[in-house]
C-alpha cells in the first residue's frame, strides 16, 4: 500500500475538493534550501526571516495567483520556508476537480 492510500480518508474521486479549510505543504523533494535563506539578524531567532530567492518568489507569486485561475480557492495565509512552503487553502464552493 503505498504512503497516498494509505492517508486517503474519502471516496476516489471526491477528496480535497470539497468547501472547506486546507493546509497545503509543498515540499523540495530534495530538502535543499532552493526556495529561500534564513536570516538571523545579530545571532537572535526573535528576529529570523527567509530571503526568498528567485524560485521562491515565482513560487509565491504563482501562488497569489491561484484566484484568478480558481476563484473557488482563497489564500488565507502562507509560509516560506527554505526548503517549503506551508499554505492555508479556503475551497469557498465545491470543485470538479480535486485540488491534488
Amino acid at each position: 500500500m503505498t504512503e497516498y492510500a494509505r492517508w486517503q480518508w474519502q471516496e476516489e474521486g471526491t477528496s480535497w475538493r470539497g468547501v472547506g479549510i486546507y493546509h497545503v505543504t509543498l515540499t523540495i523533494p530534495s530538502r535543499e534550501a532552493l526556495l529561500g535563506k534564513l536570516v538571523i539578524p545579530n545571532n537572535n531567532p526573535a528576529q529570523a526571516w527567509v530571503e526568498r530567492t528567485e524560485l521562491g518568489q515565482a513560487l509565491l507569486d504563482c501562488q497569489r495567483s491561484l484566484p484568478i485561475f480558481h476563484p473557488e480557492i482563497q489564500v488565507l495565509q502562507y509560509s516560506l520556508m527554505p526548503d517549503h512552503l506551508h499554505s492555508i487553502w479556503f475551497v469557498r464552493r465545491p470543485m470538479t476537480k480535486s485540488i491534488l
